[in-house]
């Protein structure tokens, strides 16, 4: 008996480890804010800029876990590559963001932009 307690507080504190990580993947509220400068930084990190960020109007989840949710219509500009490395540092933050939605478009560099090669 006396050796199932010192068991049973273990797996408690696992649990509430486990609750903690997760409640901060699925807040309560958003700052936008912070998820702003997270998403500002990681584009500077993969060297894509932000068009447009508008973040729209949180709602509860239709599911039966319920979350709060809150989508974000956000134009990038950048090459595939750097566009993918930027999608792949959102799903590393400790905010969980779902990408959903997304429009991919070839456009061709303006002229002051392109290099000439001699």
């Amino acid at each position: 008996m006396h050796g199932i307690l010192p068991r049973l507080i273990k797996s408690l504190e696992e649990i509430k480890a486990n609750l903690e990580k997760a409640s901060k993947k699925l807040p309560d509220e958003f700052n936008v804010d912070n998820i702003l400068k997270d998403l500002s930084d990681i584009a500077e990190k993969t060297k894509v800029r932000i068009l447009f960020f508008d973040p729209q109007k949180t709602s509860v989840s239709d599911t039966a876990f319920k979350f709060i949710q809150m989508p974000i219509k956000i134009q990038v500009l950048g090459d595939f590559v750097n566009i993918a490395n930027f999608f792949d540092e959102i799903l590393h933050l400790e905010v969980m963001i779902r990408i959903n939605n997304y429009d991919l478009k070839n456009q061709e560099p303006k002229l002051d932009e392109q290099k000439s090669v001699m």
